[in-house]
């Protein structure tokens, strides 16, 4: 049995001191790393080379429900690179302003396929932190059964950007809590 973790969203790789750091029993685990924002790649390969408390690979792609190519939005003005999406129907709020114009093809890749590279021994944490894709790739994950090959899973749910996403939120919460697996509402 190995230890992977999965980040979806790892932005600037915030999840090795506010996550992993903090949990003895995934220190040395093999640790996947998914960012659509190509600005953020070079600071993740950075952080990589530098940690090797983690086997850190780094997938410059959308951690999604298929495979191929999606439309990246960036954040613009106050935001930056924060709040990114390659969910167009977000809502621009508290700052938020998106480039819908200029969108950027980034690659995606299906977290149903990728977890076919693991075991079902495996111990996985899944963290989901994917400005809005969470709706989208939890319930794709419902659906294909690969739920129980999660043991944990951080999620951090965007209703505030997506207001048309709050009964489907409430929905997989709710079946979220039925599966096998342990869910935090949060990550940070």
């Amino acid at each position: 049995m190995k230890k992977v973790f999965i980040d979806g969203g790892a932005h600037k790789g915030e999840a090795i001191e506010v996550l992993l750091d903090k949990r003895d029993d995934l220190k040395g685990c093999e640790a996947h790393f998914f960012e659509p924002n190509p600005d953020l790649i070079e600071i993740l390969e950075s952080i990589a080379d530098s940690n090797k408390d983690y086997d850190i690979t780094i997938h410059h792609s959308a951690l999604w429900k298929v495979d191929g190519e999606i439309d990246f939005l960036d954040s613009v003005e106050r935001w930056g690179t924060l709040g990114g999406t390659i969910i167009p129907s977000i809502e621009e709020k508290w700052g938020l302003k998106i480039d819908r114009d200029n969108p950027r093809v980034v690659p995606a890749t299906s977290l149903i396929t990728f977890l076919d590279k693991f075991s079902k021994d495996d111990y996985i944490v899944i963290k989901l932190d994917i400005e809005g894709s969470e709706y989208e790739v939890i319930q794709a994950l419902l659906k294909s059964g690969k739920i129980d090959m999660v043991d944990e899973l951080y999620v951090e749910w965007h209703d505030h950007f997506f207001p048309h996403f709050k009964n489907l939120g409430d929905v997989l919460r709710a079946k979220l809590d039925k599966a096998d697996v342990k869910v935090n509402n949060d990550w940070m």
